[in-house]
């Protein structure tokens, strides 16, 4: 790696009468490394740290500088785990919190949940909890070539790009179904989503 990274840095100038303008001297790059295997690395890199290898003093100075990352087989595992559940499991618990009371009609709750929290059901979920949703799949045009006007769905994703505080009025909300509900005053938690 340290040869790597010398063989980065720029060639001294060439001798001359006039020196280089200031724009034109080039700043070289700050190489960062990445070790990816699937073996387990923990016990590896204590032994390696506890040698006296000569190469362990530039090892130092690229964890100082925060310049080296590990991703073994433990966190290659987690990731793709990580990964996989949020884009094919349903997930098995939703809590969702309204900012008024929720009503109930009928086994329906109906209540207004803010937007981040929202957000933050989607970054903790990603795309499994839109598993079932069928303007996912439809996409941006329905399946229908429309001339005249637009989509229900690039009506819905002009809302939400242009006007995301008026999404409730025209598209009625979100709908999450479940096969249980327990709401505990404004929380309602579905397991079963």
């Amino acid at each position: 790696m340290k040869s790597i990274e010398a063989s980065l840095r720029p060639l001294p100038p060439a001798p001359s009468l006039f020196p280089p303008p200031e724009d034109s001297l080039e700043t070289p790059p700050v190489p960062t490394f990445a070790l990816a295997t699937s073996s387990k690395l923990e016990g590896i890199i204590e032994k390696y740290e506890a040698s006296t290898l000569a190469s362990c003093d530039y090892y130092r100075h690229l964890l100082e500088e925060k310049r080296l990352f590990f991703i073994d087989g433990p966190r290659i595992l987690t990731l793709l785990q990580h990964l996989y559940k949020k884009t094919h499991l349903i997930p098995s618990t939703v809590t969702l919190r309204s900012k008024s009371n929720w009503n109930n009609c009928g086994g329906v709750y109906l209540g207004a949940v803010a937007g981040a929290d929202l957000v933050a059901l989607y970054e903790e979920h990603g795309d499994a909890l839109f598993f079932e949703n069928i303007r996912d799949f439809l996409g941006t045009t329905s399946g229908k070539v429309v001339t005249n006007r637009s989509t229900v769905n690039e009506e819905i994703i002009k809302t939400i790009s242009k006007e995301p505080d008026k999404m409730l009025a025209p598209n009625n909300g979100l709908t999450f179904r479940a096969t249980k509900v327990d709401s505990i005053g404004r929380t309602v938690v579905n397991p079963g989503h």
